[in-house]
């Protein structure tokens, strides 16, 4: 693995990816780990959710520390293979002596939800507007999930970008001037994905329907100018 980063520092992406995957079919904790992470991400690798989830279970297998967290994950979220919430938190219980997992499962204990992750109850919509459709609704989140969503967020803010319509290329603008994150498959935890599961009940939607949670963070000043959610104008 430190030839494998020696080749990335170089930006010899193939021989990177050639040694990495010869170290995997020899079953190394280390590299089946990075492979899937790879096979996540696609920036060096062709994206395969269904090969990273392969690679994350022979990576556990092998009793890689880092693993069955995220294996965990990607069964609850249903990353590269159907979503069992049940087995997901079989295996966070299995990992409750972290840190990070003890925190994940006290939550989890606090909402009111069912052998599916679902929520049992919901509350009720307040209609402001029939045309368009917009309604409300208030307490959605408790304190502690708000606040526990902002401390899993911080330490990954980057300031926000939009995309130049002339170039397709993204960057950071004046016109948008905020800091955002967005928890992808990899950090998507149970506790995020009961909510995304609350977030689909309520909208009589599914969860794999939605873009990733994100969470933004205005500064003083802080602001998102008008503007269309669209690449091209018309789109």
């Amino acid at each position: 693995l430190t030839d494998v980063q020696e080749y990335l520092s170089q930006e010899r992406f193939s021989e990177a990816a050639n040694m990495l995957v010869s170290a995997a079919e020899k079953e190394e904790a280390d590299a089946l780990y990075m492979l899937a992470t790879w096979r996540i991400s696609g920036q060096i690798v062709p994206r395969d959710t269904v090969a990273a989830r392969d690679l994350m279970e022979r990576a556990a297998a092998t009793g890689h520390y880092e693993t069955p967290l995220l294996l965990a994950h990607f069964t609850a979220n249903g990353t590269g293979g159907l979503a069992d919430w049940e087995r997901a938190l079989d295996m966070l219980a299995t990992l409750k002596n972290r840190a990070t997992v003890s925190e994940q499962l006290r939550l989890l204990a606090k909402m009111d939800i069912d052998e599916s992750g679902y929520p049992r109850r919901l509350p009720a919509l307040e209609l402001l507007s029939e045309a368009p459709s917009v309604r409300t609704t208030s307490d959605f989140l408790t304190e502690e999930e708000c606040d526990y969503l902002v401390q899993k967020a911080e330490p990954r803010l980057t300031p926000s970008i939009v995309t130049d319509r002339a170039t397709g290329k993204r960057m950071v603008h004046p016109d948008r001037r905020s800091d955002g994150t967005f928890f992808g498959v990899g950090t998507e935890d149970l506790a995020v994905n009961a909510i995304n599961r609350r977030i689909a009940a309520i909208s009589s939607t599914r969860p794999e329907q939605a873009e990733p949670l994100q969470v933004f963070r205005y500064g003083v000043g802080g602001e998102f100018r008008p503007h269309f959610d669209s690449v091209r104008e018309g789109g």
